[in-house]
């Protein structure tokens, strides 16, 4: 399927694309580019790909149909909608960028039923449905739950969605934005709002003030 607000660039590069016949999950990812576009570094064999790119003014671009797979998320890619979005490592998402984030989720729940919650493993079965991050699947020494910073070991381990040791993506920042994205698409969708629990659910005081000097 064709997101409606996208600009609609296919990566033509042979990469033996199989369909994407079950939807799980939608992952967010960063690009660590500041770019317009991913599609010349994608439209390459051999190179993961993404099936969406969210720049930081909220323009959607979309490479890959959602009907088949991309390559992002390496061992959740059977089942993965996956959204790469344009900045650094440091730093948060900007206002636009979240609002197509929500946007883009709440349309995947409609169109292919995602399940309307938050991820909080790489565990197949329920923990890793819903809206989820990279981190869930990468190895490093991250926070220990409950902090929403914890990674792949900490909590408890399964897919990998990466194997680079410590990768941080989408970045600590961003992470703790996740929330206040599920609350808003769960507004669009018309859904009941989540418990008044803030950008920074899950996070210890001094894990709040810590990331609010990076972002």
């Amino acid at each position: 399927m064709r997101y409606p607000g996208a600009i609609w660039k296919p990566i033509t590069a042979s990469k033996g694309r199989k369909a994407l016949t079950v939807h799980n999950r939608v992952n967010l990812h960063v690009a660590v580019s500041e770019g317009s576009s991913l599609h010349s570094y994608f439209n390459r064999t051999g190179i993961p790909d993404s099936h969406f790119y969210v720049r930081r003014d909220g323009t959607v671009a979309q490479y890959v149909d959602t009907s088949m797979r991309a390559f992002a998320d390496l061992e959740g890619n059977d089942a993965t909608i996956s959204i790469e979005t344009q900045g650094m490592g440091g730093g948060g998402w900007d206002p636009a960028q979240r609002e197509a984030l929500a946007q883009l989720y709440a349309w995947a729940v409609k169109t292919h039923s995602i399940a309307v919650k938050m991820a909080s493993s790489s565990k197949p079965g329920d923990s890793s449905k819903g809206l989820s991050w990279h981190r869930l699947g990468c190895d490093g020494n991250f926070p220990a739950l409950p902090s929403i910073l914890a990674g792949r070991g900490q909590r408890g381990g399964c897919m990998h969605y990466s194997t680079s040791l410590g990768k941080v993506c989408p970045g600590d920042g961003r992470i703790v934005q996740i929330p206040s994205i599920f609350a808003r698409a769960q507004e669009i969708l018309g859904g009941a709002p989540v418990p008044e629990e803030g950008p920074f659910m899950a996070l210890s005081d001094s894990e709040q003030n810590d990331l609010l000097a990076k972002v």
